[in-house]
């Protein structure tokens, strides 16, 4: 028997040929670059045309499976080489014009290999990336996706992978991050492609959806920031303060970690009238300090990232825990400033461009305004409350005062004593006087008399020439004394004559003033310039 192994014709190597290349080898190449160049070129005019979206779906499975066969049999004909090797390519067409092909195409087309490495990028895969082809081939798909996509990332290749046998498609958006910092979203359609040597390679379509999602966006941020505009201004037409409000809105809307609001303060200060993530409620910044001082003198808004050290703008005031960006937003009621907005977040953004500021921007918009209806309605309803002649509380404002103290004195238990004051014989000092020295004295025993209250304590002009005195925590025994030192400090030699009782149990306050005013009247019986009450009685608690 011979020593020589016989090589069956379709085994072996073509003329000139590469040693080991079968002819077999070159037609199944050929026909794999054939097959796949045929099903790519149908996918393009599929993806360029008009076609329904079935039939584009429908093409889809076959397109990867074209890919997957384009792809080994172009790599395999090019490492064949040799006379068969280039009558193999001039019958399917040539190489070029599949490369024409996939360069031209209008939808980005990428192949990355089983590592995740580019291998081949066409143009429009490039424009979206923003980079040259030689800046994406041989570097990994995950070096140019935003960060918050990267788990996603991770997800996917793992479904390809996992899809790789039955040829699956996955669909996902994502982000990539440009050179410039600039984010774009593309709609991906991936599968799985075999390799030239079997590997499990990937094919990916992209599509540029980034003007489509800043449209989404802004539509959902105009309709947030609507929602929240109207929740708002229900606060302003009620009569609450809007800044709880305000500062919740902000903070849910932009997913920041504090929200605080500024206005203008003392001379040269600037207030945290409301904050919500840290407390700072009530401190003071002066406005030659931070950014907030910067901003109050500009009228510009401000970004502070990790670069700006401490000085997250707060002035001498501690940042919130955890901060690594601060937004400042000056508030505008017309071109007036009239407060400052902080935001600040426990993450980075991506410039003044990101969604969250912008989410800021839209409702500060609204927010100079809201304030000023705000402080104008509180104004309004403060002249409504308060006696024009004295500064005092009217009898409108002392009725809600009253209800106050009378429902918290029934939680706590502890005592109520209201009085009611009458300065006596002022007919007689008006008409010897003059309404001019009336109105005076009117003024000044309401400003003697609030001297000698306490702080807890009300007084408010009840009509004419009467006053009324409520004294929270304060029994008969103690209010005495305390009502005898009013009765002290009538000026221009004139007196008054003081009626008070203490709240029963189970006592509306309304009820408990009327015994009040019945003692008023026994001391003006009794002679006047003098104090008249009853004895205590302990409002029981309520359970």
């Amino acid at each position: 028997m011979s020593d020589r192994t016989v090589v069956p014709e379709h085994a072996r190597p073509s003329p000139g040929g590469p040693p080991g290349r079968s002819a077999r080898q070159v037609g199944l190449a050929t026909a794999a670059a054939a097959f796949g160049s045929a099903t790519l070129a149908v996918l393009v005019l599929l993806i360029v045309s008009d076609a329904r979206p079935e039939v584009r779906t429908s093409f889809l499975v076959l397109a990867v499976a074209g890919a997957g066969a384009s792809t080994w049999g172009w790599c395999a004909l090019r490492r064949l080489g040799g006379p068969d090797a280039t009558a193999a390519r001039m019958a399917v067409g040539h190489d070029g014009r599949f490369r024409e092909m996939f360069y031209a195409s209008p939808v980005g087309m990428a192949l990355a290999d089983e590592q995740g490495l580019f291998v081949e990028v066409n143009p429009a895969w490039c424009r979206l990336l923003g980079r040259a082809p030689d800046e994406l081939v041989g570097r990994p798909w995950s070096e140019f996706t935003h960060r918050d996509d990267l788990d996603q990332q991770g997800a996917m290749e793992g479904l390809v992978d996992d899809g790789a046998d039955d040829g699956g498609v996955l669909r996902v958006e994502k982000r990539w991050v440009r050179p410039d910092g600039g984010v774009r979203w593309g709609w991906l359609s991936v599968a799985p492609v075999h390799g030239p040597l079997g590997q499990r390679w990937t094919l990916a379509h992209a599509q540029d959806v980034t003007e489509r999602k800043r449209r989404e966006s802004t539509l959902q941020q105009s309709q947030a920031t609507l929602t929240a505009t109207a929740r708002v201004a229900r606060c302003v037409q009620s009569g609450e303060d809007p800044r709880p409000v305000l500062t919740a809105e902000v903070r849910w809307l932009a997913q920041a970690a504090s929200v605080s609001i500024l206005e203008s303060g003392a001379s040269g200060t600037l207030t945290v009238t409301q904050c919500l993530g840290h407390d700072l409620a009530g401190a003071e910044i002066r406005t030659t300090a931070g950014a907030a001082g910067r901003i109050w003198a500009g009228g510009a808004a401000e970004m502070i990232g990790a670069d700006g050290g401490d000085d997250w703008g707060f002035g001498p005031l501690p940042a919130p825990a955890s901060t690594a960006t601060a937004w400042w937003e000056p508030l505008m009621d017309g071109r007036t400033i009239i407060g400052v907005l902080a935001v600040t977040w426990a993450r980075e953004l991506d410039g003044p461009a990101d969604p969250a500021v912008a989410a800021v921007k839209a409702l500060a918009a609204e927010v100079g305004s809201v304030l000023t209806a705000a402080r104008v309605r509180m104004e309004l309803e403060a002249l409504a409350d308060t006696d024009a002649l004295t500064g005092l509380e009217n009898r409108r404002g002392w009725q809600t005062r009253l209800r106050e103290l009378s429902a918290s004195t029934r939680r706590s238990g502890r005592p109520l004593t209201l009085a009611i004051v009458d300065l006596d014989h002022f007919k007689l000092y008006n008409d010897a006087y003059g309404h001019h020295h009336g109105d005076a004295l009117l003024r000044t025993f309401a400003a003697r008399a609030q001297a000698q209250l306490r702080q807890a304590d009300v007084i408010a002009r009840w009509g004419g020439e009467e006053f009324a005195i409520a004294l929270p925590g304060c029994g008969s025994t103690d209010a005495g004394p305390l009502l005898d030192r009013l009765r002290t400090v009538v000026p221009d030699g004139q007196t008054c004559s003081i009626g008070y009782a203490t709240l029963l149990p189970d006592e509306s306050g309304s009820e408990c003033l009327v015994r009040a005013d019945a003692m008023l009247y026994r001391a003006k019986r009794e002679g006047r310039n003098r104090i008249v009450g009853g004895v205590d009685v302990v409002a029981r608690p309520a359970d």
